[in-house]
């Protein structure tokens, strides 16, 4: 692994090798029958997604898993809660992997991940903007009580889809936070600042994928596989993992 500067010029070629691992403190996956263990066919009111490293399982409430697709099915009262990842964590290094789908629309943002979001103190928050109105990604990533200390929009061009499965990679290390999507396409971005630091308080917050804080602007749509790592992953650990398991979700 290197920096997010390198990650941005190695463009590693495509490649069948086995996902990332180094660094890797949380792996979910639809897929795999050791993850879903605690599963059963059809609406799950409260179930532990088995976390295969080993480290820590994420509590999932309403949701529905299929056991022919192998996909889990989040909706407006799901609630997805990885536990407190970053306690008492100031300026983190991590990097995110999602792959999800939407499978209905509405208006404003659905949310893909947060942790300690504003007006607490600090935190970050990915949003997905609707189909139907701008098709984008934002990272916001919060330090202090500020709702607009520090945003990011990344502005990669891509369109999001209803029912097409996506890869999305995003993260910060120091005053940098970075996204990447479907195996490429990066973009990354220093902030400027309104306070003394750039540093983020996490507290004990939790992280929860799928909702704004476990609640509202939920995902609408279906998951496949969620890891965590707490390093920056280059281009060419994104293209590593992207061509790892894009035949799973449909894509080329």
């Amino acid at each position: 692994m290197s920096s997010v500067k390198d990650s941005i010029l190695l463009k590693g070629s495509a490649t069948t090798a086995a996902p990332t691992s180094g660094n890797l403190i949380r792996h979910f996956s639809s897929k795999d029958a050791s993850s879903t263990a605690n599963f059963s066919s059809g609406a799950n009111s409260s179930v532990n997604w088995i976390d295969l490293t080993g480290n820590a399982n994420m509590s999932m409430t309403n949701v529905n898993f299929d056991t022919s697709t192998k996909l889990i099915t989040t909706a407006s009262n799901s609630v997805l809660n990885a536990g407190n990842m970053f306690s008492g964590t100031t300026a983190a290094t991590f990097t995110i992997e999602v792959w999800f789908k939407i499978t209905a629309t509405s208006s404003g943002y659905s949310n893909l991940a947060a942790a300690n979001v504003v007006p607490t103190s600090g935190g970050f928050a990915v949003y997905i903007q609707q189909p139907g109105t701008n098709n984008d990604f934002d990272m916001a990533k919060y330090y202090g009580s500020n709702a607009s200390s520090a945003r990011y929009s990344p502005n990669v061009g891509i369109t999001i889809l209803t029912n097409v499965f996506n890869q999305i990679v995003f993260g910060a290390t120091g005053s940098t936070i970075f996204m990447f999507i479907n195996g490429g396409h990066p973009s990354t971005g220093a902030y400027s600042t309104n306070s003394a630091s750039n540093t983020v308080n996490f507290g004990s917050s939790n992280l929860y994928f799928g909702s704004f804080s476990g609640g509202t602007s939920s995902l609408l749509g279906e998951l496949g596989i969620i890891r965590i790592y707490d390093d920056v992953l280059t281009l060419t650990d994104v293209q590593t993992n992207y061509n790892a398991n894009k035949a799973e979700f449909g894509l080329s």
